[in-house]
């Protein structure tokens, strides 16, 4: 018999909260500990859910789900992962960075990294 409150207590409601749950995951990629304070469970079962649900959702949808790159590191892969795109703007903003006014003060930072 299970008590509630248990480990193997620990169940997400009806479909359509499993529904939220794992394109919450997916949207917003919170940590284990975020999603599980968000649903009422723990970390380690969040992990279990997200490992059962995703490749439900992805076999629900017919195809694997299409997640972003971390990092795009060269125009080229930038292009072969957008090919429709033509022009690319990018904004950036100049930041001041203050610079150590003596070499002293410098050899002194170096020693203490």
């Amino acid at each position: 018999m299970l008590v509630c409150g248990s480990l193997d207590c620990q169940l997400i409601g009806d479909s359509i909260d499993k529904l939220l749950f794992i394109l919450l995951y997916l949207k917003c990629y919170p940590t284990y500990d975020l999603q599980g304070l968000l649903f009422g469970l723990d970390r380690t079962r969040v992990c279990r859910w997200v490992k059962i649900l995703l490749p439900v959702l992805e076999m629900t949808l017919g195809r694997e789900c299409v997640l972003p790159a971390r990092q795009i590191r060269s125009a080229e892969e930038f292009f072969r992962a957008f090919p429709g795109v033509k022009d690319v703007f990018i904004d950036g903003t100049e930041r001041p960075v203050q610079k150590p006014k003596s070499v002293l003060l410098n050899s002194e930072i170096r020693v203490f990294r």
